[in-house]
């Protein structure tokens, strides 16, 4: 009689999102079989893109920031780096009929819809 090999452990993840395509890597890398369930044709969960315009654009709120030391550390370690690209945001917030940019804490300042300080 010969013993066969211990079977790996299988894991299901639910979401491909990145917090269940990161759980997935790391159980493979432990030596379990993941198995990863998503409801949508689309990975990346909330920080999924559409196409606009022949660009991609963030379909929700969710994004990666220089500081975010872990992502960049796995990005990494996935030989990555190379592919990932920073962009400087613009934003504006529509009010009162009007777009003000409002990117930055002087935009903030700008806003003329709010003074400095709140009136009562």
């Amino acid at each position: 009689m010969t013993d066969s090999p211990p079977s790996s452990p299988r894991v299901a993840v639910v979401g491909a999102g990145f917090a269940g395509l990161a759980a997935a890597y790391r159980l493979a890398r432990a030596g379990c079989a993941p198995t990863v369930f998503e409801r949508s044709g689309q990975l990346g969960g909330l920080a999924m893109t559409l196409p606009l315009g022949g660009t991609e654009l963030e379909k929700y709120y969710h994004h990666w920031f220089t500081s975010d030391r872990d992502i960049l550390a796995l990005i990494d370690e996935l030989g990555l780096s190379d592919r990932l690209g920073w962009r400087s945001p613009v934003m504006g917030m529509f009010c009162r009929g009007q777009v003000y940019r409002f990117t930055s804490p002087a935009d903030l300042l700008r806003f003329r819809p709010f003074g400095l300080a709140a009136s009562g």
